[in-house]
């Protein structure tokens, strides 16, 4: 039996068959927003981090009176952001200075990351199956690569999680951005460029 409910101005339509068929916008309509929201709570984390990444770099740079200029950029088909650049416009008044500048970035982007991760993590071991079934996923594989995220991984979702095997771990989208923020910062402390 068709059934029709309205409350606070929305009108819903339960079990009403077309033609044979199961009428289902309802259920098409409330997985893509619920997509929507998960890449977007992902992408708001990612953003966040390469933020204070990028304004602890433009805090040195203030203190010790050097100029730097604007970030550019680095976008990821993977992640959607693998990071920026930030170019001197002045050189900085020491060596201790450019260290400093060097790595302010990457630690505090390391320090949000791990945040991130950490309360992914709470919130995917707290959550019914049947929200944890809505989450997405991260191979295995590209977890164990990290010995901090996988020791992570295993110390709040429970040990042998992550044992030798294909296969994929469902997590929160704050989780898979702590994990790439962790990944893109690291990277960020290697002594690579001018």
């Amino acid at each position: 039996a068709a059934t029709l409910s309205i409350a606070e101005g929305e009108v819903t339509v339960k079990n009403v068959t077309v033609r044979g068929a199961p009428f289902s916008t309802n259920r098409r309509a409330a997985r893509s927003h619920h997509i929507i929201e998960i890449t977007k709570t992902r992408n708001l984390a990612a953003c966040v981090t390469q933020l204070v990444h990028e304004a602890s770099h433009q805090a040195i740079a203030y203190k010790d009176k050097f100029k730097a200029g604007l970030p550019t950029i680095l976008p990821s088909l993977q992640t959607g952001l693998s990071g920026a650049i930030t170019p001197l416009k002045t050189s900085p008044p020491n060596l201790k200075s450019l260290f400093d500048f060097s790595m302010a970035g990457p630690l505090s982007g390391l320090i949000i990351s791990l945040f991130f991760m950490y309360s992914g993590l709470e919130l995917t071991a707290f959550m019914g199956p049947d929200a944890q079934s809505q989450l997405p996923s991260l191979p295995l594989q590209l977890l164990r690569s990290s010995a901090l995220s996988g020791g992570m991984v295993e110390w709040l979702l429970g040990e042998g999680i992550l044992a030798p095997g294909g296969g994929t771990i469902l997590l929160h989208p704050f989780a898979i951005a702590g994990f790439v923020g962790l990944v893109s910062n690291a990277i960020a402390l290697l002594p690579i460029g001018s």
